[in-house]
Order: C-alpha cells, then structure tokens, then sequence
C-alpha cells in the first residue's frame, strides 16, 4: 500500500470521525436521508434507468445524440435525495452510470456527478416515511458534471450542463410520494427537468428506500462533503 493511497484513507476517515462527532454534538434542523434507484417502468429500459436527459450530449458531438438515460443502480453508482425540513429543500446528487441508449447497452456511455435542488418548499407537514410532496413552479436547477468516460465518449470528461426544472400542463414539477406510479408501489420520484438548449424527453423516474433516520443537518452536510471526496478519488 503506497503512503499516498494511507493518505487518503486517513483522511476519509478523518472526514468520517467529524461526521461522528457532529451527529453526536448538534441536534438542530432535521434532515431525511433517501438512497434512489431505477425505477422498473422506465419507457426506454433496458437499461433500467433513474434519470433521462434525452441529447443531452448532442451539441457536443452529433453522433452522441438520441435517447440518454442514467442508472442510480449500476454497481458505480450511488445516488441520494436528502429533504431539510428548516431549509425546505430537497436535494437529489450522486454518481449514475448511463449514456446513450442503443437497445440494452449504451452506445456514449459514461459517468456523471448530479447536483440538483429543489427550494422554497411547503414541508410542515412532511412525512419521512411516508411522503407526500408535490413541488410546484419555479424553484428547481442543478447540474450534471461528466466524471468518467467509458466508451464512445471522447471529450466530455469534465463538461458541465445546466438543468432546470420544468412543468407539465397542470402546474406540477416534480413529486416525491409514497403511492402507486407506473406499477411500483412504494416512494416514487418522478418530474420534468430540461437540459440547456436541448430538447427532447428529460425527466426524473426513479423509486426510493429509506437510508437513514433523522438526523441534524451539520451531519447531512459532512456526508455530502465526504461523498464527493469518495468521487473525487474514484477520479483520480
């Protein structure tokens, strides 16, 4: 083991002690941690996917246009959504493994960091383990970033695309309910996103299970902190 990979154990561990520690010593704002997966449903599996950015690589080459879709369940990938109910936020980010669909395989395939966040959201009456949450207009965006390139890829690495959330024609973004959709029953995520000057079918459709209980939000943010620097190893 060379002293450089200690290192970095060293200081996973030391990120995991604080993480520890703050969970032990603060117990403020509350946070619901959900851990996300494909959802059996899909229009476009296999593969079974959890996001689909339809050309979201287009305008970068031609050839890796068409049906994009991104799995929370391949075995590189570890995707969360995490609800704050003093922010009134719910943030989904993680690792998926996807790229252009060309049957039961990618055609582009590569990895991606998702960071999108909902805000402004009515959650007094928010159930952990039962939720029941539609968000309404205007108040969701994040990014996707390409992490790794597997195959059929060349240039992304690195590149970063914008997303926004969108609605339907009732007014409805995104939901995170604990119901029946598409015939899963269980807690379902499903809404309407849109990739910078792209167009085609781009949504959320994923289901959930419940990772962690309550906890305070020091101790969600040292997670997240401790997540990226996982990523940001796997990178290297």
């Amino acid at each position: 083991m060379t002293s450089l990979t200690i290192s970095r154990r060293i200081l996973l561990m030391m990120t995991c002690g604080l993480l520890a520690v703050a969970c032990a010593a603060r117990a403020e704002a509350t946070v619901m941690t959900y851990r996300l997966h494909d959802h059996p449903d899909g229009n476009q599996s296999p593969p079974a996917y959890g996001l689909r950015l339809d050309n979201i690589f287009l305008a970068d080459d031609p050839s890796y246009g068409g049906s994009t879709t991104f799995s929370f369940d391949h075995v590189n990938s570890t995707v969360l959504a995490v609800v704050d109910d003093v922010a009134n936020t719910l943030r989904i980010f993680g690792t998926a493994h996807g790229g252009t669909d060309v049957g039961s395989s990618y055609g582009t395939e590569v990895e991606i960091f998702i960071d999108f966040s909902y805000t402004n959201l009515d959650l007094s009456s928010f159930n952990p383990s039962s939720p029941d949450l539609m968000v309404p207009q205007g108040c969701g965006e994040g990014t996707v970033t390409v992490t790794s390139e597997i195959n059929n890829a060349a240039g992304l690495l690195d590149n970063v695309y914008h997303l926004e959330s969108r609605a339907n024609d009732t007014g409805n973004m995104f939901n995170f309910k604990d119901t029946t959709h598409r015939g899963y029953t269980g807690i379902n995520g499903w809404g309407w996103v849109r990739v910078d000057g792209t167009t085609g079918t781009q949504d959320w459709l994923f289901t959930s299970s419940t990772m962690l209980a309550p906890e305070p939000t020091s101790c969600a943010l040292l997670a997240v902190g401790a997540l990226a620097l996982v990523v940001r190893q796997r990178r290297r």
